[in-house]
């Protein structure tokens, strides 16, 4: 797996397409580029530096997903590409090409931060947008497959930070403190657990386990009055699943988690001084469906270390700070490289080196 020099600046975002090729964002010179499954550059694919308004200093602010055609749809901040206005959404052809066939009118008013593509390539969105093509739908929409509005939400959920579709189509939205699950015509599924207030703080990931159950993640100490601190795990109704035991919890939120094909949970820290269960961890860890830390035979220990795409076998990291892997990578060497431990499978972007 070889990049040569790598990137020359911080990657925020990473998707894995079905023929293994990677679609990376950020920072970068060029925001948008697509490598090949061995980490050469795609030549064939376009790529610009154009995008504006992208801050791209958070995972949040841009997010890819495919629809059956291969055609890649990109949400965030930015409201122009290549000198084009793309307010906060834009759809690309399978070469990196605009595709102006998708219609987005006037785009989002404010950010997007989520994008979950269905089966039928309906996308669901969600931020902190307040309206579409100058059509009001509180932080969460559904559009048809070419861009125009499907459905919109009328209830007042301020900003949904994170996604998940269960496998009965329902929708679970989580943001700045709740926790809502929508049916697909963006009405409130009552048959669910749903609060507004949920937690103390944000909750900014949602993750859905092969049985529907979800885990949570955020700045939050409590969850409905009890105490979780930073993760809490949700049965497919909404109530808590108290047989899933954090003990303490984390001393700070994990800033990424990643189910896996076996429903394990890889967790990734801001920085390599913080506990699980008061124990010292790692920058990337792993835990069971339990709850329960699994044991690894590397020791992984970075600042700010992002997975942000995984499969059953790899998870794709970014770093976004100048420290280096230790133990088991060699420093500074060179921006992308590879790993394998007995249990969890790197391949490794580390983007502040050229």
């Amino acid at each position: 797996f070889n990049v040569g020099s790598g990137f020359n600046r911080t990657v925020y975002s990473i998707i894995q397409q079905s023929d293994d090729k990677l679609v990376i964002g950020g920072g970068i010179t060029n925001e948008i580029v697509r490598l090949n499954s061995d980490g050469t550059n795609d030549n064939s694919f376009k790529s610009y530096s154009n995008f504006y308004s992208g801050y791209f200093n958070n995972r949040n602010n841009i997010k890819f997903d495919f629809q059956s055609n291969g055609k890649m749809i990109v949400v965030g901040q930015f409201t122009s590409y290549n000198n084009q206005s793309f307010n906060r959404i834009i759809r690309f052809n399978t070469d990196g090409s605009i595709d102006d066939s998708f219609d987005i009118g006037t785009g989002f008013n404010n950010a997007v931060y989520d994008i979950k593509v269905l089966a039928n390539d309906d996308i669901v969105l969600s931020g902190s947008f307040a309206s579409y093509n100058d059509t009001l739908s509180d932080g969460i929409i559904i559009l048809n497959s070419d861009g125009n509005i499907k459905n919109v939400n009328s209830y007042n959920i301020n900003t949904g930070f994170s996604l998940e579709i269960q496998s009965n189509g329902k929708i679970i939205s989580v943001g700045n403190s709740h926790v809502l699950r929508f049916n697909q015509d963006l009405t409130i599924d009552t048959s669910f657990s749903n609060i507004d207030s949920a937690a103390n703080n944000t909750i900014n990931q949602v993750e859905k386990l092969s049985d529907d159950k979800l885990i949570l993640i955020g700045g939050f100490t409590t969850f409905r009055n009890i105490s979780y601190n930073c993760m809490v795990k949700l049965n497919s109704d909404g109530t808590i699943d108290d047989t899933f035991n954090i003990g303490t919890g984390f001393s700070q939120r994990p800033n990424e988690i990643n189910i896996q094909s076996d429903d394990s949970i890889i967790v990734s820290m801001f920085n390599s001084s913080q506990t699980y269960k008061s124990e010292e961890i790692d920058s990337i860890f792993k835990i069971d469906k339990d709850g329960n830390k699994i044991e690894t035979t590397h020791t992984i220990v970075s600042e700010d270390i992002v997975p942000v795409v995984f499969d059953s076998e790899n998870v794709i990291v970014s770093s976004l700070s100048d420290s280096t892997f230790t133990h088991t990578l060699d420093s500074k060497t060179q921006s992308l490289i590879s790993i394998e431990s007995s249990n969890i499978s790197l391949k490794g972007i580390h983007t502040d080196y050229k």
